[in-house]
């Protein structure tokens, strides 16, 4: 009798313990998927985080449209500023001498108006242009940085005049491609042809 019931207490015990295996493998299996999860969404958001350097266009286009000022908007400035963010130079400076005519101290259509002529590498007229706007606003940053990049790509570059007015860009408050400053360094320091498109 003894032994029978050993015979069946042995199996009993089997039974059991392959049990335990189970559900403590299952809770193994449970945890490491748990973990994973949490490693994978730990790195993706580090991944998100990480700000993405991309290297613009060049000649660098302005970042955003300035603050709207306080008067109602020119509609011929609004449909020239849609055009110039389309790369429909040639139209949209047809729209901001519309407007100049109108309203010759219109800064804004001044500025975008040489940074349009910029994007058409005809930078010496920029340069006329973008001074005029600068007299309206010496501290307008868009004004500066369009200016120093017109001054660090036209046929005869001046890399001083491009340091001078990104530093007036930087200061108030542009902020410039990393990229570009090298570029004006390596131009000013004669390590870069002038006819060079875009930093290497």
């Amino acid at each position: 009798m003894v032994w029978k019931t050993l015979l069946w207490v042995k199996p009993l015990k089997s039974r059991r313990s392959s049990l335990v295996y189970r559900v403590s493998y299952n809770m193994e299996k449970e945890f490491v998927k748990r973990f994973y999860l949490a490693f994978v969404s730990m790195v993706l958001s580090l991944i998100v985080s990480i700000p993405i350097v991309a290297e613009e266009p060049f000649p660098p286009k302005p970042q955003t449209q300035p603050p709207a000022e306080k008067k109602a908007e020119n509609p011929n400035f609004e449909k020239g500023f849609e055009l110039y963010n389309q790369s429909k130079y040639d139209e949209a400076i047809v729209l901001f001498e519309e407007v100049l005519k109108e309203d010759s101290n219109h800064l804004r259509a001044r500025v975008y108006y040489g940074v349009c002529l910029m994007g058409k590498n005809e930078f010496d007229r920029a340069i006329e242009e973008l001074q005029k706007a600068l007299k309206l606003d010496q501290n307008y940053p868009l004004t500066n940085y369009a200016l120093a990049v017109s001054y660090a790509r036209k046929a005869q570059p001046e890399p001083a005049k491009a340091e001078e007015y990104l530093a007036a860009a930087k200061k108030n408050g542009y902020q410039v491609p990393v990229w570009f400053e090298q570029y004006v360094s390596r131009l000013k320091s004669g390590k870069v042809s002038p006819t060079e498109q875009k930093p290497s």
